[in-house]
């Protein structure tokens, strides 16, 4: 398998030790990795928020204080860069005694000692300077104690910011104990980029031609200017605990039924190492420079749902990104989809002597991102169907020994009644904590206020959240940092390393009606998901869900929703099927497509408890899009009263209504009247619109007239197509607008119902099938399809979640299947006269739905076919009642 090292750290250290002399001016700057992955917005406190003002204590909720093992690397080449013969050393207790730590390290001419660092085109984790960014218009100050154990020094303070230039200020280091404090951002430079903005790499560095000495640390403080140059006693060292970047969920646990916690060999399955599982951990040796472990996937995943990789692991030996032995301390993770049957892989990831605990997420915008640049194929993993599983330890040519004792994969922290927020201060000094939740990262007390809890000790404190605010009100359905915030003696901040997405419960009972804007909410062609954030088609037996509650206009109390969904560019002939989340999938679809088709569909979804509705797509792939239209609610909205269609626009020649008589050319607009069919008091419509015979690809979009025309689409048709799609659409003083968006197109429109003040409300249901006349699945009293001019009555109440008494119209998806001829299906009330309407417009051999509002007369309605013979499903989605 191809592998690559990145840059050897040495060949970093010579440029940057023998480029410039400290006092002397340098070049320009050197430009950005290529490759490097971005730095995110730097997040840091506000003053209010943080006494301290410390970047340790605010970034990583741990100063610099030398007492663990996390405040600096003891490796060498990791800590520091060029290490003298004396090494480098660690102590939990000060020389005299004194509580606190204290690093030693013994450097030379071109030494660099690294307080934050960006390792170049790697993924980053944990305190890389790409992951936990020092946003430095805030932190301007750098202040440390030091002994000195040689004669006085010249030494520099280096820094690289995000775009890649670099920046650095000179100071000097007298023999003896003392207490230095640098002002980064009015201090002299010797390489032009200056203290500010997003700064990704800090570091210490000694003159090219010093002697060897030892300098030994007791603290160090990045800090705000307006806090003390030494550390303040008792200050809050404040940390968020979940959520976390580790996510929620674990693909072996939940989906598996074993969690990869190498309790047993068939956890997983070694290449090119030599193991075995012992006592909950593998311990394994390479045989080539390519090790890898396989951990099982025995049910194919999406990487939408588990793409926050989690991995603990211990290596034996020393550090060096070298090819040769002993060298490349890189690994990364690899996958295979059911797309392309061979091994995709993460950038690298850069793994440490001793243990460590890795955490990546496997989500990138664009998917591609995530690859290493040299990748043969760059198909992401955040959306894609995911069948093999491994993490490639390192690449040392010699043998090296690895440890692994737990892998994860996990989703986004979410929750939809209660989520356990958990916090520390681990000085113990905090009588009570705020606690603030943002969808802005660098909210921190500017978000909105949660909780005000009672603090004691340094254990863990935690905080049920039920999606309330700390007055009780409910919060939208959305995604929401934490952010603690300690009071008391001192105060302190700390934010969540994510987000915790809230999913209101949905409510139940009685749906008013109301129209809304149209709002695209979900484009798989060029948006993420928006729950997963994920670029990818739906494959082939995928579910997945879609927010709504809360979204695009739809409160969280909502009950259903009107949704016009499109398939777009389908690889073969497949169907979608939209349902409540949380409830089981039903025999039903919404959308039945044919390869390469661009397909619409009306749907009235019931939203599930979580706010969602859920998509399935039966096989092949398929882009969708998603717009809503208007929903559903228990009180507040609009009532439909139920109406035999009737038609006010038809703009063909030799069949004209409404007054025009000539298609509706490229890029233009008409407007068209329901006043006819509801009156002019009526507040909305429900319609059928048929598109006919288009000379170019184009899409037809439907809105409130007087509004500006939305990012919508209702309808998609090909040259020469007649393709119908009903909508529900706001109107004002009784009109709706039309546009059509290339070539020309004529139009038919059908009114089927009237929405307003009185009426009837909607109840939605789980879809449930009334009829299917084909033999194979036959459901209803016709056992054979439909002939030229029949008309069958079909029962819709008294079925699934309907009843028998008061429903006054039903939802319908209305499927035409392989008729013999082109022809179009009618619905009406049972025992009525048939109208001058049509609901859906089929071509030989297709397969179509559309969506139909029919009203209801002893518990039926009619279904006529014109001409030929096709089949019929008919799926009831809700019944309106008085």
């Amino acid at each position: 398998m191809r592998r690559r090292l990145i840059v050897p750290l040495a060949a970093i250290a010579l440029f940057a030790s023998t480029s410039v002399m400290v006092g002397v001016q340098a070049g320009p700057a050197g430009a950005a990795d290529p490759h490097d992955w971005p730095a995110p917005a730097p997040a840091s406190p506000a003053a209010s928020a943080s006494t301290d003002g410390d970047f340790a204590t605010d970034a990583y909720g741990d100063p610099w204080d030398f007492v663990n093992d996390g405040d600096l690397s003891t490796t060498p080449e990791v800590g520091v860069q060029l290490v003298g013969p004396g090494g480098l050393q660690r102590s939990d207790t000060n020389q005299d005694g004194t509580g606190g730590g204290w690093y030693r390290a013994s450097v030379k001419g071109g030494s660099e000692m690294f307080l934050v660092f960006d390792w170049p085109g790697v993924l980053p984790w944990a305190r890389d300077g790409r992951h936990r960014t020092i946003d430095a218009n805030r932190y301007s100050r750098l202040s440390f104690s030091v002994c000195n154990r040689g004669p006085k020094v010249a030494a520099g303070v280096r820094w690289e910011k995000g775009d890649g230039s670099r920046g650095q200020t000179g100071f000097e280091m007298a023999a003896g104990c003392s207490t230095q404090a640098i002002d980064l951002a009015n201090g002299r430079l010797d390489l032009p980029a200056p203290w500010n903005g997003t700064v990704t790499r800090l570091t210490l560095v000694t003159n090219p031609n010093m002697a060897t000495t030892t300098w030994e640390f007791d603290w160090i403080r990045l800090h705000r200017a307006d806090t003390p140059d030494t550390p303040t006693g008792g200050v809050s060292h404040v940390r968020v605990l979940t959520p976390n970047e580790a996510g929620q969920g674990d693909y072996a646990t939940d989906v598996r039924g074993d969690a990869w916690d190498m309790s047993q060999a068939a956890d997983v399955a070694l290449g090119d190492a030599a193991g075995s599982v012992s006592g909950g951990v593998l311990n394994a040796t390479n045989t080539t420079n390519d090790p890898s472990a396989e951990f099982p996937v025995p049910v194919p995943f999406d990487g939408g749902d588990y793409h926050r990789a989690t991995i603990d692991v211990c290596y034996d030996g020393g550090f060096s990104l070298s090819g040769g032995p002993g060298g490349g301390m890189v690994g990364r993770f690899q996958w295979i989809t059911d797309v392309v049957n061979r091994w995709s892989e993460s950038q690298d990831i850069v793994v440490f002597p001793g243990c460590q605990s890795i955490t990546v997420d496997l989500r990138a915008d664009p998917p591609s991102l995530i690859h290493d640049e040299a990748s043969a194929d760059k198909p992401g993993f955040c959306g894609r169907r995911v069948i093999r599983f491994r993490f490639d330890p390192h690449e040392d040519p010699a043998g090296r020994g690895f440890h692994i004792d737990n892998v994860r994969l996990a989703g986004d922290p979410h929750f939809t009644s209660a989520y356990d927020i958990s916090f520390q201060d681990t000085a113990g000094v905090s009588s009570s904590a705020d606690i603030y939740v943002s969808s802005d990262a660098n909210a921190f007390d500017g978000g909105t206020q949660v909780a005000h809890v009672a603090m004691g000790g340094a254990g863990a404190q935690t905080f049920s959240w039920n999606g309330h605010d700390v007055q009780g009100s409910p919060l939208p359905a959305g995604s929401y940092w934490v952010f603690v915030v300690t009071r008391g003696r001192s105060s302190g901040s700390s934010r969540s390393t994510a987000p915790v997405r809230y999913d209101p419960p949905g409510g139940g009972g009685l749906g008013q009606f109301v129209g809304i804007q149209p709002v695209r909410v979900l484009d798989t062609r060029a948006e993420p998901l928006p729950d997963t954030g994920c670029h990818a088609p739906a494959f082939g037996g995928e579910t997945f869900t879609v927010q709504v509650a809360g979204r695009a206009g739809v409160p969280a109390g909502a009950n259903a929703v009107a949704l016009n969904v499109t398939a777009v560019d389908p690889t073969g002939s497949t169907y979608v099927t939209v349902w409540p989340s949380g409830t089981a999938k039903p025999n039903a679809s919404n959308l039945n497509t044919a390869p390469g088709q661009t397909i619409p569909n009306m749907v009235i979804s019931k939203i599930g408890a979580d706010g969602k509705v859920s998509m399935y797509n039966n096989t092949g792939s398929t882009h969708l899009l998603v717009d809503v239209t208007g929903y559903f609610t228990a009180g507040g909205g609009d009532r439909l009263t139920p109406i035999s269609p009737l038609r006010t626009l038809d703009t063909r020649p030799s069949s004209s209504i409404g007054g025009r008589t000539t298609p509706l050319g490229a890029v233009q607009t008409l407007d068209v009247s329901t006043v006819a069919a509801c009156g002019g008091a009526s507040t909305g419509a429900a319609l059928n619109v048929t598109a006919v015979n288009p000379t170019l690809n184009t899409y037809v979009t439907v809105w409130p007239q007087g509004q500006p025309k939305p990012l919508a689409s209702n309808l998609n048709p090909a040259p020469g197509t007649t393709i119908p799609n009903m909508v529900i659409v706001r109107t004002t003083n009784g009109l709706a607008s039309i546009y059509n968006n290339a070539g020309s197109v004529d139009l038919v429109v059908d009114v089927i119902g009237c929405f307003g003040p009185q009426g009837s409300s909607l109840n939605p249901v789980v879809p449930v099938r009334a009829m299917d006349t084909r033999p194979e699945s036959l459901i209803g009293a016709h056992p054979g399809p439909l002939g030229q001019g029949e008309s069958v009555d079909v029962t819709v109440t008294g079925i699934g979640q309907v009843p028998t008494s008061g429903v006054t119209a039903v939802a319908l998806n209305l499927t035409g299947i392989t008729p013999t001829a082109p022809t179009y299906l009618t619905v009406w009330p049972a025992g009525q006269a048939k109208p001058l309407a049509s609901n859906l417009n089929l071509a030989p051999g297709a397969i179509q739905p559309n969506l139909v509002i029919a009203k209801v007369a002893n518990g039926k309605v009619s279904v006529y076919n014109n001409a030929g013979a096709t089949h019929i499903a008919v799926d009831v989605v809700g019944y309106f009642t008085g």
